[in-house]
């Protein structure tokens, strides 16, 4: 069962994808789907909770088809290194721009968002996100605000990491956005 919904925002930010410049939708929490909302056993919570969907619905119809990507968290102040997902025609057209995280797991990833001298980069290379990963994985662990296992320092991860590589001849990625 889905735990919360979502909306495509008609509110943009603009980042580079392969050297073009794309706008980029924010998307918002909606609703919860679980026992306070349209799951509940109180059929007003269900009720109010489905209105705000058909609602949401009909206020995202008149830009949803001008929707290119979206952004794939609801936090607008925390953006760097989340992933991008290419507006789907189930977006569209079955979901009307309203979806919950099952959908969002459907979406194609098309890059991690990163922020670089101030602008926004949709970053598309796997190895290039894993490299910024590590590197910021690396100074939470030495600040030890991260622990990863049993290691304590950057170098023993680097070291655990090295070893992955190796064992697969390739750098080893983990996917589009850092969290």
């Amino acid at each position: 069962m889905s735990n919360t919904i979502s909306y495509v925002t008609k509110s943009t930010f603009t980042a580079l994808l392969n050297q073009e410049k794309v706008n980029v939708n924010y998307q918002a929490f909606l609703v919860n789907a679980n026992s306070f909302g349209t799951a509940s056993s109180d059929e007003n919570v269900r009720r109010k909770s489905e209105k705000r969907i058909e609602s949401r619905k009909e206020a995202v119809s008149p830009y949803i088809r001008d929707v290119r990507f979206i952004l794939g968290t609801w936090d607008k102040n925390n953006k760097n290194g989340a992933s991008i997902f290419k507006a789907s025609e189930k977006l569209i057209d079955e979901l009307e721009g309203v979806f919950d995280e099952y959908a969002e797991d459907e979406f194609e990833r098309v890059g991690t968002l990163v922020e670089i001298k101030g602008k926004w980069i949709i970053e598309t290379d796997l190895e290039v996100v894993e490299q910024i990963r590590r590197s910021i994985e690396c100074e939470k662990i030495d600040a030890k605000t991260l622990r990863i296992g049993e290691m304590t320092s950057s170098k023993e991860y680097l070291a655990y990491l090295a070893e992955k590589d190796a064992e697969k001849g390739t750098l080893v990625t983990r996917g589009h956005g850092f969290y």
